[in-house]
Order: C-alpha cells, then sequence, then structure tokens
C-alpha cells in the first residue's frame, strides 16, 4: 500500500516527512502536479508558507512521481507514448526556491539559468489550463440545459444519484458510460495529433492501444462531469487538478490522501477503500506531533 500525498495534504504533512523517513519512504510519494501546484500559488505574500512545505517535501526524500500529466495521458496507449520535459524544469525551479530566501531571489535565480519557464510561467500556465477546462466544461453544462427540460435532468438525477449513509453514489452503469465517452475523447485528440491521416483503422489502431492505467482518472473526470451536468453543479477551476491528480493513483494499492471535499466525495462513491483523510494517514504513521 502506498499514499498518495496531493498538495493540499502535504501541507499538513510535510514536517513529518523528513523527521520520520522510515516510514515516509515506506508509504508515501508524491507528484510533479504536487509541486507544480505549490509552485503555481507561489506568491511573494505566500512565499514562506508554500516553500516551507515544499523544503520539507524535497528534503524527505520520498517518492516523487515526475511524470507530467500529459505524458500519463498518452502514455496510457502505447502507439503514442511523449516525452515532456516540462518535470525536469519543475524539478529545477523547486530546487532554486528552496534554496531562495524569497520570491524576488528565486525569479532572479531562475532567469539567470536561461530555464524555459520561470515562476511567473507556472502562475501562467496553472490559470490557463484550470480556466480552458472550467470554460469547456461551463458550456457543455449550458448546452445540455438547453437540450433537456427541468423535468428530465431531475428524472435523470433521481435514477443517477442516491444518498446512502450520508455519501452520494452514482448509478455504475452511467457512470461506466461516461468513462467511455471521456476515454473516446482522449483516443480521438490522440489520434488527431499522430502523423498520418485520421481513419477509422488509426483511431482503432490507438484505442487497441490503450493500456487501462487512466481508470481513476476516468472515473474521477466522469463523476464530476456528470455532477456539473445533472445536479446543478458550476464547474470550478480547481476541478482541473482535483481530476488530473487521480492520474497518480496506478493501482488498487495506491491510497489517496485528502482532506478536499470534491476529491473524497469521489472517492467515497467509487473507491472507498482507497482514500483516507490526513488524520487518518497521521493515525497510521504515528505522527502525532
Amino acid at each position: 500500500m502506498r499514499f498518495y500525498l496531493e498538495t493540499n495534504a502535504i501541507y499538513s504533512v510535510s514536517k513529518f516527512l523528513p523527521a520520520d523517513k522510515k516510514i515516509s519512504h515506506a508509504l508515501c510519494y508524491s507528484s510533479f502536479l504536487t509541486v507544480f501546484e505549490l509552485l503555481s500559488g507561489i506568491k511573494p505574500v505566500q512565499y514562506n508558507k508554500r516553500r516551507a512545505a515544499l523544503l520539507k517535501l524535497l528534503e524527505s526524500g520520498i517518492k516523487i512521481d515526475w511524470t507530467t500529466p500529459r505524458e500519463i495521458l498518452t502514455k496510457a496507449f502505447s502507439v503514442a507514448g511523449i516525452t515532456d520535459s516540462l518535470g525536469n524544469v519543475v524539478q529545477k525551479i523547486a530546487d532554486v526556491v528552496c534554496k531562495c530566501s524569497d520570491y524576488t531571489e528565486a525569479e532572479s535565480t531562475c532567469n539567470k539559468m536561461s530555464l524555459p519557464w520561470g515562476l511567473e510561467d507556472i502562475v501562467g500556465a496553472d490559470k490557463f489550463m484550470s480556466l480552458h477546462d472550467q470554460k469547456d466544461r461551463q458550456k457543455m453544462t449550458e448546452k445540455f440545459k438547453q437540450d433537456c427540460s427541468k423535468k428530465t435532468i431531475a428524472e435523470l438525477r433521481d435514477m443517477v444519484f442516491q444518498k446512502k449513509d450520508g455519501k452520494l453514489l452514482i448509478d455504475s452503469h452511467f457512470q461506466k458510460k461516461n468513462e467511455e465517452d471521456i476515454l473516446r475523447m482522449q483516443t480521438e485528440f490522440i489520434t488527431r495529433n499522430l502523423p498520418g491521416p485520421n481513419t477509422d483503422i488509426k483511431y482503432a489502431s490507438v484505442m487497441q492501444s490503450y493500456d487501462g492505467s487512466l481508470k481513476w482518472y476516468l472515473g474521477a473526470a466522469a463523476y464530476i462531469q456528470a455532477k456539473d451536468l445533472i445536479c446543478g453543479g458550476t464547474p470550478a477551476a480547481d476541478d482541473f487538478f482535483d481530476m488530473s491528480h487521480f492520474l497518480y493513483v496506478r493501482d488498487d494499492h495506491d491510497v489517496m490522501v485528502s482532506d478536499d471535499k470534491l476529491m473524497e466525495e469521489i472517492c467515497n462513491a467509487l473507491w472507498p477503500a482507497q482514500h483516507v483523510t490526513v488524520k487518518k494517514l497521521k493515525e497510521i504513521c504515528n505522527w502525532t506531533k
């Protein structure tokens, strides 16, 4: 069993990681995306807090999966794997931040290193990706509401979502269809970006090369989409990163550590055994002080 530390969890447990390396090395891991999010919000006024969490994370030496989301999404299809240099760049920027006492010094050092990205670029990329995804989902939600009557949406909501023991559960058949639709869209995207004409044979080849590793990401994305469409939810900018963290859950032994309400809701609805709160992780690891 491995415990995946997403960004919010890092704030709560980072101080324990280097202090108890035997436990943290054996049980915990994090990701490129966690480091990216820590950096993307590292404005001058928040520099010390985020730097402290980042410093403890890197000092601990726990495994960090530096694979970027784009790499994971494409490498899930064996005919389309890519190598993304952004992981290496973010790692270098993180090292700079850990060595610099303030934002100005860190940004200046990054510029002197002639890196393709600086701190301001990461902030901009974070906003672009979040808002772009949010706008796409808002358009989808608005179209769905135009195409379906309020009565139809209400009936669908009652059919798809049910509450049990205080938890919101989703109909498995509806969830599966949503996951298949999102997988199909990802397959179509990859097919269009591969060399050669976009034929049915090419699409089939890409789909057949899928290795099943996006199970948790597809599940999270499908669940969020269903909530947006039929529960009257408003797509939030943070949703993009919430669902992307599930790319780093690779098998049934990986456990998401998070107090984020949406991420906890997704896990409780789909994989309750693969989620623990920060408090529970501290109890497991005996991190009490």
